[in-house]
């Protein structure tokens, strides 16, 4: 499965949608390509829609995916939507407890509004 990320410049933040394979090696490719793209638009907030993304081989991807998400978006507001049965919280609490602002749910709106909350 290829790496597919689609921009869209929202009022208030940048939206990335995502389509690949959850591996170590995409998490860092994706959230890299993300970072770059709010860095060069000017957005801290980022809508990620991850619902094209499959499900993790085993947990460490979870979380190296933390990590990343935290070493990248310290000055950032980040949310992640996908489905529910991908959810287990693991990525979000690596992340926040290395201090990044992010939050992961299963739908759009619920991360629209605690996005620009």
């Amino acid at each position: 499965m290829s790496v597919i990320i689609e921009f869209k410049n929202c009022d208030n933040y940048l939206y990335a949608e995502i389509e690949a394979a959850w591996t170590k090696e995409n998490a860092f490719l994706i959230l890299d390509a993300i970072k770059v793209e709010a860095d060069a638009q000017g957005y801290n907030l980022i809508l990620i829609n991850a619902r094209g993304m499959s499900l993790p081989d085993n947990e460490m991807i979870r979380y190296y995916t933390g990590e990343i998400i935290a070493s990248l978006f310290k000055s950032h507001k980040l949310t992640i939507y996908l489905q529910a049965e991908k959810i287990n919280k693991f990525a979000e609490n690596v992340a926040v407890n290395r201090g990044a602002t992010v939050y992961i749910c299963d739908n759009k709106a619920d991360a629209i509004n605690w996005l620009l909350s």
